[in-house]
């Protein structure tokens, strides 16, 4: 689980919106489920009592592009692009190397305004 911390610009123009944002997140939460190949390349299977996996991974930074049709007053369609760099390895020192990930996501959906 992520808690990001998001600055951003939002241009509207008519029913359109496009915006962009970046800043850090924290992850809060990590949990690691199936098979790794141990370092004598042997499968193992890991789960939350044994896993090699931190229980969260500290600091990292997002970015994100969105694009924006405005339906109704309260309703707007949305779709966004975002990118995100967990900075931390990822396990312990159980295993012989180390884990960084990238993910590039698409998001889709409704917002509604109250």
């Amino acid at each position: 689980m992520d808690i990001p911390l998001l600055f951003g610009y939002e241009l509207t123009k008519g029913k359109f919106s496009v915006g962009a944002a970046v800043g850090p997140f924290w992850n809060a939460f990590l949990q690691g489920k199936g098979r790794l190949v141990s370092s004598t390349y042997e499968p193992y299977y890991i789960n939350s009592g044994n896993t090699p996996y931190l229980p969260n991974t500290g600091l990292g930074i997002q970015g994100e592009v969105s694009l924006g049709f405005r339906m109704s007053p309260r309703f707007q369609l949305f779709s966004k692009v975002f990118y995100k760099n967990y900075v931390s390895n990822w396990n312990f020192n159980k295993i012989k190397y180390g884990e960084q990930h990238d993910f590039l996501g698409l998001s889709l959906g409704l917002k509604s305004t109250f």
